[in-house]
């Protein structure tokens, strides 16, 4: 990883660690770093990989975790072999290889995730 590259996840961790990551969110969103899906209207599926790889850093995503779950996770480097994540607050990160993002990663449905009232 580049000294850029670095820096640009540092400063992602120690806003995850203040709870304050919150790139392109408004006061409505419904979701922190680290929480659950819970509504499948919140997620874009993709068919087309070059979809996915328009995020940038800082952008906001749900990955699949081991487990199965979907969280909700902030962009930390992308090219076009490979996205990496952080995944919580405690910064957990997860590299995904370019032929897994279909798989494993959603972009968020902006409409869904912040025009709604829930909290």
């Amino acid at each position: 990883m580049s000294i850029k590259g670095i820096l640009r996840l540092a400063r992602v961790l120690e806003a995850a660690a203040k709870g304050s990551v919150k790139s392109r969110m408004t006061a409505n969103s419904k979701y922190m770093i680290g929480d659950s899906l819970q509504s499948e209207d919140d997620i874009i599926r993709d068919y087309h990989v070059e979809n996915i790889l328009r995020l940038e850093a800082f952008d906001n995503a749900f990955v699949r975790r081991s487990g199965g779950r979907w969280t909700y996770s902030v962009v930390s480097e992308v090219n076009e072999n490979r996205m990496r994540f952080v995944l919580d607050r405690k910064g957990s990160k997860k590299k995904i290889e370019r032929d897994a993002l279909l798989h494993n990663v959603r972009r968020l449905n902006y409409a869904e995730c912040f025009n709604s009232s829930e909290r």
